[in-house]
């Protein structure tokens, strides 16, 4: 076991840690109220777990993400822990998190917040907009028309490689 209660991803995944996930981001956000960045997350060992494990917990993930119980912020801090997945199961949890909203259980911020998140500087899509998976799944929520018009604009400077130059010359810096 380690920091909140949650198992590593080498241990059997059992009930234990499926019911804490909600529990551990609830203390994440307790530890993490009053900063003005979602960077202070990387200091807070029940945090790093999450993060570094993140293939074990998408699946908890969804179903936090689900719950109305939880905060908008409780949630973004659920999203943020999801970012060091491999392109392929983030493409993955963004179809999924897209079908939660679709269905009027998340909001278009969590949406977006999902796609383009100012966290850690990772920018999985942004940075791999070229890659078929990345294009379809960005093409089919542009083509959405419940998606607003400010949205559908981050979605078309991610498309165009835009906010990749933009990260590339602020990284470079």
């Amino acid at each position: 076991m380690h920091a909140g209660g949650l198992e590593d991803k080498d241990s059997t995944i059992g009930e234990s840690k499926k019911n804490s996930f909600g529990s551990t981001i609830v203390l994440i956000a307790a530890k993490s109220v009053g900063n003005e960045t979602y960077d202070v997350l990387f200091g807070i060992p029940e945090f790093i777990v999450v993060y570094e494990h993140s293939v074990s917990y998408k699946s908890d993930c969804i179903i936090f993400l689900s719950n109305d119980t939880f905060s908008e912020e409780e949630k973004k801090i659920a999203i943020c822990a999801m970012k060091r997945l491999t392109l392929a199961d983030y493409v993955q949890f963004c179809k999924a998190c897209k079908e939660l909203y679709d269905q009027r259980v998340i909001t278009e911020s969590l949406l977006n917040w999902v796609i383009n998140p100012n966290f850690s500087n990772r920018y999985n899509l942004a940075k791999s907009y070229k890659n078929k998976q990345v294009v379809d799944l960005l093409t089919n929520l542009k083509n959405d028309n419940a998606i607003s018009a400010a949205f559908k604009r981050e979605l078309d400077n991610i498309l165009s490689g835009k906010l990749a130059r933009v990260i590339s010359n602020s990284n470079s810096r």
